[in-house]
């Protein structure tokens, strides 16, 4: 497969077609399907994600071994440990993580005002709110 498409390779080739021919080798080198790649990471309804799947065990491993090596950058590490639960969520419940980039926003937000708020009943009314919310 690599040799039919490598004879296909101009050596003055420049543009987008050499772009495309270049990635229709990496594609044959790599045995790449890019229709699984989307289906692995799309939400289907007929198959969530679940802890005992085979996929989460994998996506897991990947997870750590990200995390241990931004274990002494707090900010990096926080950012994508949110990333990675939003991408969990959404392969295990679809769209509905929409609700809870709602909620996440929203109690953000309360909590601020929560910081600045100095009145015990002005607070309470605030977490009041973001129960309701949730």
């Amino acid at each position: 497969m690599t040799e039919s498409i490598m004879s296909q390779k101009d050596t003055n080739c420049k543009g987008p077609c050499c772009i495309k021919l270049s990635l229709k080798l990496i594609t044959a080198m790599w045995n790449l399907e890019w229709s699984k790649l989307t289906d692995l990471l799309t939400y289907n309804a007929k198959a969530p994600m679940i802890f005992s799947s085979g996929l989460f065990m994998w996506l897991f491993l990947g997870f750590m071994l990200v995390y241990a090596i931004l274990r002494k950058r707090d900010t990096a590490r926080i950012i994508f440990v949110t990333i990675f639960s939003y991408y969990f969520y959404y392969k295990s419940s679809g769209f509905y993580f929409f609700l809870l980039g709602i909620v996440t926003v929203n109690d953000f937000y309360l909590a601020r005002q929560m910081n600045i708020t100095t009145t015990k009943w002005k607070r309470q009314l605030l977490v009041i709110a973001s129960l309701c919310v949730n």
